[in-house]
């Protein structure tokens, strides 16, 4: 999961980074567009370009103070291209090029978020309005100079199939993020499923994964079942808020005390569940020893209150090469359990032979 987070973080950073360099070749562009009308005496459009050269250069400096305004930013950046191509048409004519840039932009649609969509199909349906009206009103105006039509239309052809290429890359990299946001979400609906939300530990429905992956035949493993004593009587008397801290005291112990590889999940009310992979048998109750004395010597607080709590355990061993039903094994445990708890409770009860 972590290394699928990295991944989505390094193609946000991709697009970011792509975004920005865009933002700097439209400020280029439109600065070449400034010397071309220029040296063609469009005047109005000069003073046009030198607004549009003046919009990025704010677009660049508000982005790097707060990304965060990445949605303003690119409606203010559809906005500039859309009122641009408008003026340049209206001005020059159609032929130019300019009438590209609104089907080029239109791409944009596709790699932008979907709760930013409503302004982008609004955007997009105004570009394409716009676009029909442009040809059906200025496409019979007569160039004034063929050579600077010609020559704005190769130009604008190429800065359009560059921008159209860039696009494509952005919509590629969107789509592999969405991807991979839909598996992390995922992930996250199978961590929710597996996982009780009071203790943080892994609950029973995790275990037939658990075995699926790590249990066989050739393992050799213990299995614990343990309860927390007199759980019923703390929790009707103290209350819900300190059987829960009861709960999350002991889920902490346990954790700490168990080796990272073994399983260890709330098995259901008050009782634990346990599975040490590859380890002997006097190790494993060295394990539970440890766990049940530091139960008998450490008290749960909370408030005013200072409870003292015990389990009772009950542990089967499963040697290599031994078929195993792991629902005899739980059933031998919890026999186990229920025995001690018969006999004195605070105990550790095994059929290790």
């Amino acid at each position: 999961m972590s290394s699928s987070f990295t991944l989505t973080k390094d193609l946000y950073s991709k697009i970011e980074y792509i975004l920005r360099i865009t933002n700097i070749l439209a400020f280029a562009i439109h600065a070449s567009y400034f010397l071309i009308f220029l040296i063609m005496e469009q005047y109005i459009l000069v003073t046009v370009n030198s607004f549009s050269i003046i919009i990025y250069l704010f677009i660049q400096a508000a982005y790097t103070n707060s990304p965060n305004n990445s949605k303003i930013l690119l409606t203010l950046f559809q906005f500039e291209i859309i009122i641009h191509a408008l003026i340049c048409i209206m001005v020059l004519g159609w032929g130019y090029g300019f009438e590209m840039i609104f089907i080029t932009f239109i791409i944009t649609i596709f790699f932008v978020e979907t709760s930013y969509k409503k302004v982008t199909y609004f955007l997009t349906f105004v570009q394409f309005v716009l676009f029909i009206i442009c040809c059906l009103k200025f496409y019979d105006i007569a160039a004034k100079n063929t050579f600077w039509k010609d020559f704005c239309f190769i130009y604008n052809f190429i800065i359009m199939s560059f921008l159209a290429m860039v696009l494509s890359y952005m919509l590629e990299i969107s789509n592999q993020v969405a991807y991979l946001n839909a598996q992390r979400e995922k992930e996250n609906i199978k961590n929710i499923s597996n996982q009780d939300p009071l203790t943080k530990l892994s609950n029973r429905h995790s275990l037939q994964g658990f075995i699926k992956e790590y249990l066989s035949k050739d393992k050799q493993f213990i299995l614990v079942l343990s309860d927390i004593d007199d759980f019923k009587k703390a929790n009707d008397f103290y209350g819900h808020n300190v059987g829960d801290s009861i709960l999350v005291h002991i889920s902490s112990l346990l954790k700490n005390i168990l080796r990272e590889d073994d399983f260890l999940c709330r098995w259901g009310g008050e009782e634990f569940l346990i599975i040490m992979l590859d380890i002997d048998k006097n190790s494993a109750l060295n394990v539970i020893k440890r766990a049940k004395n530091i139960l008998n010597t450490t008290f749960v607080k909370h408030g005013d209150y200072e409870i003292k709590t015990t389990m009772t355990f009950g542990a089967v061993y499963h040697d290599k090469d031994e078929e195993f039903d792991i629902e005899t094994m739980i059933k031998k445990a919890d026999d186990l359990m229920y025995k001690g708890k018969k006999t004195g409770k605070n105990k550790i009860l095994h059929d290790f032979k």
